[in-house]
């Protein structure tokens, strides 16, 4: 019988072979699946800044177009009125925020009537943001309307009384909370405190409501909406946060005092840089050129052949005819479309805006030191970031994405005054 074969074990040398195999093998899976993890916290960053940008956009694109409806074309757009709102100190230049900077984002102001209301086809019903001036009228201290249970008005807000015929019609600004502490119990008259009279300013001119229509009992009032729109910089422990916000005017919280920024509506997380071009109705663009600021000048009615310029408008302007409202002279409504288009409406004033072109810079809402950040991206005339944000090339972790969208302003070509 033959001897069995002695059992054959395993060298060292092929024990170290397996080993060694082995751990390349478990190193390259331990590597592909970490790349996966920052490649997908990387995808998150990048999708938590779009959908950032499209929440702005988004907000934009669905209250821009109101611009202007149910006003005149040249007060659809504030271009450098309303100043009193709060503003970042990141952001102030000589204590103030600017509409268009080159070194920062801009902020965009403009007005239109409340949509939020419905008229029976009798006229004598009404509904949501309008009411009807009582017999008392208006007087250069108050507004008396007919105010419904659940009203409340606030400091701030502007409210647009509109004769029958919509021949005559004016601006108020809310002085005081009406009532005072709070909303109306009844349906009943209310008699809401006014701004003082400033003949410069087309939303304090109660006294040029002297005509008897306003006291006919068929006068109505609207609620006009201001959106200003403007990033704020918010300190965060280390670092700063930058929000996209809304500034209505308006004391919301009920201070009693000046607007603040508890009295904004947040809008976006994340948005870096807001930037604004205007596009005119002779389809030049002004605010588009890398490096280069818009001019505001004020005067009537503009002019055809200038760039990067806007005329803004001067209000009252000329005195109105005896049948005419004190807004007239100055409303855009006398100067026809055509074909062809009056001369006025082919200048560079802010009443022939015809579209918005907005640039939303918008980065994650954390940053990641370990891994490639992008740089602050520069859109429009924006040539240098903005120093809250830091140096174009500092490696801040961050991720960075930019969304660009022109909005039509519709109601920029009306051509009358609606009393519906």
């Amino acid at each position: 019988m033959p001897p069995r074969p002695a059992v054959r074990g395993v060298t060292l040398v092929e024990l170290l072979i397996a080993m060694a195999v082995s751990s390349l093998v478990l190193v390259a899976m331990v590597g592909i699946v970490t790349s996966q993890q920052q490649a997908y916290a990387d995808g998150h960053r990048v999708r938590a800044a779009q959908a950032s940008a499209r929440n702005a956009l988004l907000f934009l694109e669905q209250k821009l177009p109101l611009a202007g409806y149910g006003m005149a074309p040249s007060l659809a757009l504030d271009l450098d009125r309303y100043t009193s709102g709060p503003c970042p100190a990141q952001l102030q230049v000589s204590g103030a925020c600017k509409r268009d900077r080159t070194d920062d984002s801009d902020e965009l102001v403009f007005y239109a009537r409340n949509p939020s209301y419905w008229l029976q086809p009798s006229g004598t019903g009404m509904a949501g943001r309008t009411w009807s001036v009582t017999s008392s009228g208006i007087t250069a201290t108050h507004l008396h309307l007919n105010a419904r249970a659940g009203d409340t008005f606030l400091k701030g807000q502007i409210l647009q009384a509109v004769c029958e015929g919509a021949s005559q019609y004016v601006y108020v600004t809310v002085a005081a909370r009406a009532p005072a502490s709070a909303p109306v119990a009844v349906d009943g008259p209310l008699q809401i405190e006014l701004e003082a009279v400033d003949s410069a300013n087309p939303f304090k001119r109660q006294d040029a409501a002297g005509d008897e229509c306003f006291r006919s009992g068929a006068a109505r009032v609207f609620l006009i909406d201001r959106y200003r729109l403007h990033v704020r910089p918010v300190a965060v422990g280390d670092r700063v946060d930058p929000f996209l916000v809304l500034d209505r005017g308006v004391d919301s919280v009920g201070t009693g005092g000046a607007v603040t920024e508890a009295d904004e509506e947040f809008v976006a997380e994340g948005i870096e840089s807001m930037q604004v071009a205007y596009v005119l109705a002779n389809g030049k663009v002004v605010g588009a050129t890398s490096g280069t600021g818009i001019t505001f000048n004020a005067g009537f009615p503009g002019a055809p052949g200038t760039t990067d310029t806007l005329t803004q408008l001067v209000f009252p302007g000329p005195a109105p005819a005896p049948d005419e409202s004190v807004y007239s002279p100055t409303s855009w409504y006398r100067y026809t479309m055509g074909p062809p288009a009056d001369p006025e409406r082919l200048t560079d004033h802010q009443a022939n805006v015809r579209a918005v072109r907005i640039a939303i810079v918008a980065r994650s809402p954390e940053p990641d030191f370990t891994r490639q950040s992008s740089p602050p991206m520069l859109r429009l005339n924006q040539s240098a970031p903005a120093a809250w944000v830091g140096d174009a090339d500092a490696k801040d972790g961050y991720q960075r994405v930019a969304f660009e969208a022109t909005i039509p302003l519709p109601n920029m070509l009306s051509q009358g005054m609606v009393y519906f």
